[in-house]
């Protein structure tokens, strides 16, 4: 193959690849993955961010003051770095990311011993997930 790859599917049933590892049920599976794994995530992400932003209007208003600082009424896109250096809106993403987990992922357990948390014990083999 030459360096311009094509598809997925063209890497996936390259020659080069063991004929197990091209059967039709993995094809299946890795457009599956390609169609849905990025996209209900960064919704459901959103939809938690906008959901405790809307409940919260000082919140809110903070981040829209926030935004405005960097966005002009034109018509123009706004540079990523500028969208990098807003400290609110960096808070909101990681916070709705932190707490609204929207992909399968294994629980926090404490380990052997009892772990303490800003006053708040967690048992050993505790959860420590809300």
């Amino acid at each position: 193959m030459s360096d311009l790859q094509g598809t997925i599917y063209d890497c996936l049933t390259d020659p080069a690849v063991p004929v197990a590892e091209r059967s039709l049920p993995r094809l299946r599976d890795e457009g599956f993955l390609l169609l849905v794994g990025g996209t209900e995530t960064t919704a459901a992400t959103l939809t938690f961010a906008m959901y405790h932003l809307l409940r919260d209007k000082e919140m809110f208003m903070k981040l829209r003051e926030e935004v405005k600082t960097i966005v002009s009424h034109s018509d123009d896109r706004v540079p990523w770095p500028q969208v990098e250096q807003l400290p609110y809106l960096k808070a909101v993403v990681n916070t709705s990311l932190r707490l609204g987990p929207v992909a399968m992922c294994p629980p926090r357990v404490a380990p052997n011993e009892t772990l303490q948390y800003k006053g708040y014990a967690i048992p050993p083999a505790g959860s420590a997930y809300r």
